[in-house]
This record gives C-alpha cells, structure tokens and sequence, in this order.
C-alpha cells in the first residue's frame, strides 16, 4: 500500500517519489512509469517523503526521519546509504 508521493523535477527529470508499507522508498520517471530505484532502510512502514533536489526526508511510523542522499554519476542516478537517520520524538501527535 501506497502511503505517501510526490513530485521532483530533479535535474530536469520529472519523477514521483512513493513510499508505504513494505518500508521502502521508490522513484519512478514519470513520463515511463519504470521504477528507477528503490531505497530501503526503514524498519517500520514509510509514512511521509519530502524530495530535495539533493535528498529525500522520509518518516516512518516509528517518528524516524532519514535523510537519503542522491548522486548523479555518469547520467544514472545512484542511492548511497542512509547517511543521516533523525530520532528524539517521544510523543506523537495524537497523544
């Protein structure tokens, strides 16, 4: 199930960024529909992603935001690890 997308125009390139419940995070070119990574990390489903035109803020259920870093080497994009991983939630907003 698909929780949460948006759109990026990353260097020129109109993608939709999608995340859900199998904990990952895809992006797809969206003028072909092909998948052109999948990011995985989370250990909880995905709830929310928020492209950058170099990073992707994604949260997952357990109030963990990381922040996934993206390259650009020789015309394909690359996804390196998780570089930043954010916690010190300790409520929720419906506490």
């Amino acid at each position: 199930m698909v929780n949460d997308l948006a759109f990026s125009n990353r260097n020129r390139q109109l993608s939709i960024i999608s995340c859900g419940e199998d904990r990952t995070i895809k992006v797809w070119d969206a003028v072909t529909g092909n998948n052109l990574y999948t990011l995985e990390g989370h250990e909880a489903p995905v709830y929310s992603v928020c492209p950058h035109p170099k990073f992707i803020i994604s949260v997952d259920i357990d109030t963990i935001t990381a922040v996934q870093e993206l390259t650009m080497s020789l015309g394909a994009n690359l996804a390196r690890e998780w570089p930043t991983v954010l916690t010190g939630h300790a409520i929720h907003m419906w506490d």
